[in-house]
């Protein structure tokens, strides 16, 4: 996600399902260290798309290395920095039979959404 990455989103219901904004924002102690975007998303029933999202951040190397470290971390390899303090908030916003705004918000432990991300059975 850092690499303005792509992400699938799938839609399993009979009907489309639109989404105006999605953001899933990274908090480490606290403090935002970036927020990956995808604006204004069409899926149609029954289908899954990949979508190209945004990353941001004010401090993108501090951000990148936190990433890397975590990564590491979640995958078995020595404690280096605290990851009890990394967050994620993903928040959807969406309207609810077309016209009506409707937004959710999310949270996880860093070590919950990183097994999300990797786990290996996804399917539409």
């Amino acid at each position: 996600m850092s690499n303005d990455g792509k992400m699938e989103f799938c839609n399993s219901l009979p009907h489309n399902v639109n989404f105006k904004n999605f953001q899933i924002t990274t908090l480490y102690d606290s403090y935002n260290k970036g927020v990956f975007t995808v604006n204004s998303l069409n899926i149609p029933p029954s289908t899954s798309i990949i979508q190209n999202g945004i990353f941001s951040t004010d401090e993108y190397n501090v951000a990148k290395q936190l990433f890397m470290q975590m990564d590491f971390e979640f995958d078995g390899g020595d404690i280096s920095i605290d990851p009890s303090k990394m967050f994620v908030l993903v928040s959807i916003n969406t309207p609810i039979i077309g016209v009506i705004p409707y937004s959710t918000t999310t949270e996880y432990t860093g070590f919950t959404f990183d097994k999300i991300m990797k786990d290996g059975d996804f399917d539409c």
